[in-house]
């Protein structure tokens, strides 16, 4: 029998942002759902980056399937530039079978009037039964026309009419005679030893690891993943996360979770957080730095825990901004209060003033979502422990009651996100007492 042909797909992993809608989209449902689904109703083996045994970074194995796929499917939602450009890669290899899509909220930031966009609507949480067969049923066809006809579907070798595609090389001799040299290219050509898991299968053992609270496992794993997918910052805020929270499991060693929160920093350094607009990117910047600055002892000085408590706040800030969600708003409002207490006059008024506006925003925000359900797996206790402590903060007691009990009563919550809610209230509360707002 002959080899099955290879669709190779090109798009983001786990849970990615989109600005310009203020919207988080799982793109592995979109994978999942869609996608390997249609491929392999046309026929096709899929493959994403991820599921390649390879060793060391991704790049190598995404190059050659991007030069060596029967067809290509780019799937460019949510703003994705590492998308984007293996787009414009396979577009400058191959003349036809590349298929682009995108979720239908998405602005496209450069021409692709030439070019056919499949578009499909994403719910945040998760993706329409209706709407993920409609896609499936056209994604299907599109893979079964691109593997059967030689229709040139890119920009370069439409325009540039007399244009060659590259192929594999030859022989030994051609790969000896190109500008690297006879040693360079045989190291490059050699074919390193395959890992013993796809990232997939990695990623998978790290999110198991994660449920279970085995922080220290989970770290290791998320770190070797960062080091191979260095393209995508899902794996580096991964490896953030987990280092924090694994420090702060061993409570033997008080310094641990300081140095912890340390290494997190270094890690999300490379995500460069000061510039970034990824949310995930900043939540985590904001918590290390929420963390580093209530626990500060005596090796920071008051300057270092200013800058702790000024980058926490930007991050949130910009991450209320940019979502418009509960999660950011309502740490945002609690370290606005914080800062009130240790400033005065004017600062601390203004401060204590927008944490009172920010609070009842994401009341709003709670209620509404209390109201569709459009919000994720597992989040329900969040939603509404979070419009308990927005009201709890507004000193509207009967309601702060109201939204505890609808929390509470929340199945599955376990032990720690009561505690967690219960602990940030009773300092939100001791705060305020201490630092009333003026009549």
């Amino acid at each position: 029998m002959a080899e099955k042909k290879i669709c190779f797909v090109a798009m983001g992993f786990g849970k990615k942002t989109d600005y310009r809608q203020g919207k988080t989209f799982d793109l592995d449902k979109t994978y999942h759902s869609i996608i390997k689904p249609a491929v392999e109703a046309a026929g096709l083996a899929c493959v994403r980056a991820d599921e390649i045994q390879h060793s060391g970074v991704i790049d190598l194995p995404m190059y050659e399937q991007l030069l060596n796929a029967d067809v290509v499917i780019a799937d460019l939602s949510t703003s994705n530039f590492n998308a984007a450009y293996e787009l414009g890669v396979r577009h400058g290899l191959k003349p036809f079978s590349t298929i682009t899509m995108a979720e239908q909220g998405f602005s496209f930031p450069f021409d692709v009037n030439h070019v056919f966009v499949l578009t499909y609507e994403h719910l945040e949480s998760g993706i329409d039964y209706d709407e993920v067969m409609r896609v499936r049923e056209a994604l299907t066809k599109a893979v079964e026309h691109a593997a059967r006809t030689e229709k040139v579907d890119s920009p370069v070798y439409t325009f540039l009419k007399d244009l060659a595609p590259p192929g594999p090389r030859d022989s030994e001799e051609a790969v000896a005679t190109t500008a690297l040299g006879a040693a360079d290219a045989a190291a490059v050509d050699e074919p390193p030893e395959p890992v013993q898991q796809t990232i997939a299968a990695m990623r998978t053992t790290a999110e198991t690891l994660k449920s279970q609270s085995d922080w220290d496992q989970a770290a290791n794993i998320w770190g070797a993943l960062a080091d191979m997918v260095q393209s995508d910052p899902f794996f580096a805020q991964q490896y953030a996360l987990a280092t924090y929270k694994a420090s702060e499991k061993k409570k033997d060693d008080p310094t641990q979770p300081r140095s912890g929160y340390l290494e997190a920093v270094k890690i999300l350094e490379g995500l460069n957080p000061e510039r970034s607009s990824d949310p995930e990117t900043l939540g985590i910047w904001a918590a290390v730095h929420k963390r580093l600055y209530e626990r500060a002892g005596d090796e920071d000085d008051e300057s270092a825990r200013q800058l702790y408590l000024t980058r926490a706040i930007s991050a949130l800030e910009k991450g209320f901004l940019i979502l418009s969600d509960y999660y950011n708003g309502i740490n945002l409002a609690y370290m606005l209060d914080v800062r009130a207490a240790a400033s005065s006059g004017d600062d601390a008024i203004a401060d204590r003033t927008i944490a009172r506006r920010v609070r009842a925003k994401v009341a709003e925000i709670c209620q509404a979502l209390d109201m569709t359900g459009d919000y994720g797996k597992g989040d329900e206790y969040w939603v509404k422990a979070t419009a308990w402590e927005a009201y709890a903060g507004l000193e509207d007691q009967p309601r702060a009651e109201e939204w505890k009990a609808k929390a509470l009563a929340v199945d599955g919550f376990e032990d720690w996100m009561r505690e967690s809610t219960e602990e940030q209230i009773g300092k939100l509360t001791r705060l305020l007492a201490a630092n009333p707002a003026a009549e």
